[in-house]
């Protein structure tokens, strides 16, 4: 009897042992690593910012090729913010096997043009209104898309203007512009509105598609009228600052309330996306409409709080990401 006790102890504490090992921080201590495997090594836990990692928004990933046959992979969901570093845990493959996982550095003191580009739709113009105290107090850029006629919006242009804000253009109506009946329809909605704006010195220069619907052709067009066109979609999307000079088209992700099952789904998801282009020192555009006092009571699912506001905006300090509005890219726009 006591003889089988032993057994048993002696293959409990082998499975014991067993899955302590495989558990440990790095599950592959025991791969027998060449030359140049530890020198990689030793470069990831020293600082990622050696490599230029790329955000893959099809699979969701943020890695870098090394050398064809390794492939660094970041766990950026699992990323922390300590002082001037995001320590980030990372695993490399090679062909495919993953031979090593640790926790690397991100020096946030490089990577300086990423940033956040933040935009506002439609016309919630007293919400709007209402909230420039918190940018300013931040320190934070935004450009307002407003749809209407001069009559009715323009003291509220030149209101937001006057406080360095920008303003870019909506449509008249807000209009679905690729309603193919009307020929005219980026004449009524689009291009003629914009002379009786620059009378009394507005200039809109940025323009966003309601509900980011367009016909091809509308690009061409409407590019020969303003320096950035704006789409609109719920991915993550990613630009350098050329990129954006170059192309003068890009895409920007809905972070309304109807995107975020909560306040701690809102500040997992936006911590995410803001560490990625931190990591690949790339800009975010991201919209929201209406911005409301409390997120919980507001009926409008097309909105955003000022404490979710005011979140990013710590979260872009503490990440040293840069408060962008589109008009920060005219300089750079041969146009």
């Amino acid at each position: 009897m006591v003889r089988k006790l032993l057994m048993r102890e002696t293959i409990v504490c082998f499975f014991v042992c067993f899955f302590v090992c495989c558990t440990n921080n790095n599950e592959y201590t025991n791969y027998e690593k060449n030359d140049e495997e530890t020198t990689l090594i030793e470069v990831c836990d020293t600082s990622l910012n050696s490599f230029d990692f790329v955000y893959d928004p099809i699979i969701d990933e943020t890695s870098v090729i090394y050398n064809i046959n390794y492939k660094i992979i970041l766990d950026v969901y699992n990323s922390e913010i300590i002082g001037d570093k995001l320590n980030c845990p990372y695993k490399i493959e090679k062909n495919g096997e993953i031979i090593h996982s640790s926790i690397g550095k991100i020096d946030l003191n490089k990577n300086l043009k990423a940033g956040i580009l933040l935009s506002f739709d439609d016309c919630y113009l007293d919400s709007w209104k209402n909230s420039i105290p918190l940018f300013k107090n931040n320190n934070k850029k935004a450009t307002f898309f407003i749809y209407g006629s001069c009559n009715t919006i323009s003291s509220t242009c030149l209101y937001l203007q006057d406080n360095g804000f920008e303003v870019g253009y909506h449509t008249l109506g807000h209009k679905n512009l690729m309603d193919k009946d009307s020929a005219t329809i980026l004449d009524e909605q689009c291009i003629n509105p914009l002379y009786d704006f620059h009378k009394k010195y507005i200039y809109m220069y940025s323009f966003a598609f309601p509900n980011g619907l367009y016909v091809p052709y509308q690009i061409t067009e409407l590019l020969k009228y303003f320096r950035i066109l704006r789409l609109f979609n719920n991915k993550v999307n990613l630009y350098s600052f050329d990129q954006i000079c170059n192309e003068r088209v890009i895409v920007s992700q809905s972070i309304d309330k109807n995107k975020f099952s909560s306040d701690d789904d809102f500040r997992k998801k936006l911590f995410y996306r803001f560490c990625i282009a931190k990591i690949t020192n790339k800009i975010y555009p991201c919209t929201s409409h209406e911005i409301v006092s409390d997120i919980q009571q507001t009926s409008n699912n097309y909105s955003i709080s000022e404490d979710r506001l005011e979140y990013m905006f710590c979260l872009m300090d503490d990440l040293q990401l840069n408060s962008y509005k589109y008009s920060d890219f005219y300089d750079g726009i041969y146009w």
